[in-house]
């Protein structure tokens, strides 16, 4: 049955993509509610740590968010822009314990994680290559899949805000591109197998993400975050979109002795005040009077983040 070919696809390649997964009443139901939560200034700045974050779970994922990402932390009880986000929880929860039957994992769910209701506002808004499970922060490890539905009803090619999924062995090897299609419901592992990255969009794009939970993976907070294994340090180029125009931004990491340094090439139409550089435990970003410049990763087997001397 249905339940049988999702779970074969999600254990096959590691993803599943489900369009029209709510009836269409039910869809623009919760779209306008998150347009509405978004509109009453209840989803902040995802780079932004403030009082709004319900635990520290939620705040390590904001901090790793791009600045131009604005989130939401909900459950039903604190949400009183109508009952489409329940419904659709109910009916996500009725899925995942179903597929628990063909795919032996999905019987480690034990819970779910609060409702993440985003909104990429364009002008190049995208979040950077990365894991949702990322198997080192204890915060994180409890992830086992993420459920993601889109809520974009007019979307078109050139509107941006599609999710690149990555093959897990090379993550430079693009195995598919998701469209945040209206109704769209995509399931993937949240760990190393589904390296994955929202590409810049140009449009507003709405979405509602949630995460289901092994809570039997002990965590032990009180020592704070582990080590991460120490991995040989690459420098890396890339050519990342930007938000000034058709000229593309370049940067490249440096490393001399024990230090590194970023080298960002700006394009000639780039403002003449200096950018804004700001850094959290993940990337560095570069913001500008005009919007944001540039969002990068740091370099791979650093251990801290940087200290910022602008």
């Amino acid at each position: 049955d249905s339940i049988d070919a999702i779970g074969a696809q999600l254990e096959k390649q590691g993803y599943c993509i489900l369009d029209g997964f709510l009836t269409n009443e039910q869809v623009r139901q919760l779209r306008r509610e998150v347009r509405e939560c978004h509109s009453e200034g209840r989803l902040t700045g995802g780079g932004l740590v403030n009082g709004r974050l319900p635990s520290a779970d939620d705040a390590k994922y904001a901090d790793r968010a791009t600045r131009g990402d604005v989130i939401g932390w909900f459950d039903p009880e604190e949400w009183h822009h109508g009952k489409g986000l329940e419904s659709y929880l109910v009916k996500l929860g009725t899925l995942v314990q179903e597929l628990g039957r063909p795919v032996k994992d999905l019987k480690k769910v034990t819970s779910r994680s609060k409702a993440m209701a985003a909104c990429y506002p364009g002008h190049g808004a995208r979040y950077v290559k990365h894991v949702d499970n990322d198997e080192n922060h204890p915060l994180c490890r409890t992830r086992l899949l993420t459920a993601l539905i889109y809520l974009n009803e007019s979307w078109q090619q050139g509107d941006g805000g599609e999710l690149a999924i990555f093959d897990a062995n090379d993550p430079n090897i693009l195995r598919q591109t998701v469209a945040p299609q209206q109704n769209r419901l995509l399931l993937f592992w949240s760990d190393r197998r589904t390296p994955h990255e929202v590409l810049p969009s140009e449009k507003l794009r709405y979405s509602v993400t949630v995460w289901l939970l092994d809570n039997t993976k002990k965590v032990d907070l009180s020592a704070g975050y582990p080590e991460p294994e120490r991995s040989p340090r690459k420098l890396a180029t890339e050519s990342c979109p930007s938000s000034l125009g058709p000229s593309q931004v370049r940067y490249t990491w440096h490393l001399d002795d024990s230090s590194w340094t970023l080298e960002v090439q700006l394009p000639l139409s780039a403002p003449e005040t200096c950018p804004v550089l700001d850094v959290s435990e993940a990337q560095v970003r570069l913001s500008a009077e005009g919007g944001q410049i540039l969002c990068v990763p740091l370099p791979e087997g650093e251990m801290a983040a940087p200290v910022p001397k602008w």
